[in-house]
């Protein structure tokens, strides 16, 4: 699993999704930043189990609708899937990590 060594230009993508992803709410960034600092240290470290619980605890909290969204509209889902083809690896791994938690937190079929 490919785990950025730097989690900046994770987080500054995934804290600026397309409007129609984000909940009413605004997150608390600084929270949001230390969840992912968190989730990192914990892949840095080999313990892929925490680190992912961290992450989608992240999910849940930046992207409260975002099971549902999927749901709805599956071009949702075909634009991760796109994005998880790229080359660039860190747009590979956002949308990888973002279709696993579709997948296990959703039940989503991909």
């Amino acid at each position: 699993m490919f785990v950025p060594s730097s989690w900046g230009t994770f987080y500054t993508s995934t804290l600026s999704p397309p409007p129609q992803y984000l909940s009413m709410e605004q997150p608390n960034v600084k929270f949001l930043g230390t969840l992912l600092g968190e989730a990192y240290a914990c892949f840095d470290r080999g313990d892929m189990e925490n680190g992912k619980a961290i992450l989608y605890s992240f999910f849940d909290r930046m992207h409260p609708e975002l099971i549902e969204d999927a749901r709805k509209d599956k071009k949702l889902i075909y634009d991760l899937i796109k994005e998880k083809n790229q080359k660039d690896p860190m747009h590979s791994f956002v949308a990888r990590a973002m279709l696993n938690y579709l997948k296990d937190k959703g039940g989503i079929d991909i």
